[in-house]
């Protein structure tokens, strides 16, 4: 999925962290911190992790759809069903990948 660990492993800096990629531990070496946050990372989950932990206070996703995609906030509200077919007791199976990638055509 194009990581590049490897970089990672030859240590091209004297400090290396983790930020919004895999939100559990990579059990290496040479990686020294990992941001989360309590969701991602309970408290009573930090001895399973090989890095150093960094909280952020809210949230470690840090980012906003307002720039990218305006048109949601125009939205009078979250979907409805039936506004796409859907009964009310329809299984709905989603992804919450970038919204670029979700186009009508998809």
């Amino acid at each position: 999925a194009g990581e590049r660990n490897a970089i990672f492993a030859c240590r091209p800096a004297p400090i290396q962290v983790v930020y919004l990629a895999f939100p559990g531990t990579h059990g290496a070496d040479y990686l020294d911190y990992n941001i989360v946050d309590k969701t991602v990372c309970p408290r009573e989950h930090r001895p399973f992790y090989s890095e150093a932990l960094a909280y952020m206070p809210f949230c470690y996703q840090t980012n906003s759809f307002r720039d990218l995609y305006p048109e949601l906030l125009e939205e009078p509200g979250p979907p409805q069903r039936e506004a796409h077919g859907l009964r009310e007791g329809d299984v709905v199976f989603c992804t919450f990948n970038r919204l670029g990638r979700i186009t009508p055509f998809v």
